[in-house]
């Protein structure tokens, strides 16, 4: 993605959409919170985006087409050997990255966006299709894969409430890892 003057790249950009889409929801992507975060002016922005409509088109975008490809490539899945090495990888990463967190926003505001909601179900079906692969690997049959396939999506989409499990973050990935993984 290009650089402007400021040397902020519209990655960059979208990278904080993201990151302030995780904690404020859609409402909170305004220009004036993106340039406070990326430290930049409102003309940066104009640099690489028409409006604010090109701007979350672009954050759509991204989210369906790369989103998933930008998971495997910081987990390093692509270069381990076995499915459950890879799935594994996938979820510390998920962890470390708060991905659970973009991925309700993301819900969120598909429920009020088509625009969103394609970009959503795009990503579902590029990460089930992934999952359900690395599952029929383990040794899964169809219909199995495809449940636990569509079990680690939907956790990976949901807020972390310790109150309601009495378990750590990493207690319950961990383990709910393990049972749907477990042949």
């Amino acid at each position: 993605m290009s650089r402007t003057g400021t040397g902020v790249t519209q990655l960059q950009w979208i990278e904080a959409g993201q990151s302030v889409l995780r904690t404020q929801g859609i409402s909170g992507v305004r220009i004036g919170a993106l340039t406070k975060k990326l430290g930049v002016s409102s003309g940066s922005f104009y640099h690489h985006f028409k409006n604010m409509d090109a701007y979350h088109h672009a954050l759509t975008e991204y989210y369906a087409k790369e989103q998933w490809q930008r998971i495997l490539d910081q987990a390093g899945a692509n270069n381990l050997g076995t499915p459950v090495e890879r799935l594994k990888a996938i979820g510390r990463t998920s962890a470390r990255t708060h991905f659970a967190k973009l991925a309700y926003a993301m819900r969120a505001w598909a429920n009020i966006s088509a625009q969103a909601a394609a970009a959503v179900q795009e990503f579902d079906l590029i990460g089930f299709g992934y999952l359900e692969s690395q599952l029929r690997e383990i040794g899964f049959a169809k219909t199995d894969a495809k449940v636990r396939a569509f079990l680690m999506i939907a956790a990976g989409s949901v807020e972390f409430d310790a109150g309601l499990t009495g378990l750590s973050e990493k207690t319950l990935r961990d383990v709910g890892f393990e049972i749907l993984a477990k042949k």
